[in-house]
């Protein structure tokens, strides 16, 4: 025996909320439509797929476009910390989606 047991009934979930997620799938199949709607989810669309749904989305085509993007968020995120409103986030995104991993080869 090697000691796995495998479950019978769902188990309970250890965490609410993942640091990294990396979705998989053929195309069409919804991945980016799913994301987008994760509230407070900024999609940095690299293939200008974000652009057919109703999300939040940014067209970046270079890994210069992409700092760039990095650099007015943290920007912002300073300027919502200062101006006095307070909450869990300091920064205006509560996740980030660079879609897709493939277009950054």
């Amino acid at each position: 025996m090697s000691g796995i047991i495998l479950p019978k009934t769902p188990v309970e979930a250890k965490y609410l909320s993942p640091r990294k997620l990396l979705i998989y799938g053929i195309p069409k199949v919804g991945k980016t439509t799913a994301v987008a709607e994760l509230p407070g989810n900024l999609i940095i669309d690299l293939e200008s797929g974000a652009e057919m749904i109703r999300s939040l989305n940014v067209q970046a085509k270079s890994v210069a476009d992409i700092e760039a993007i990095i650099k007015e968020i943290e920007k912002e995120g300073i300027t919502l910390y200062n101006s006095g409103k307070r909450g869990t986030e300091m920064y205006p995104y509560r996740y980030i989606t660079i879609d897709t991993g493939d277009a950054l080869e």
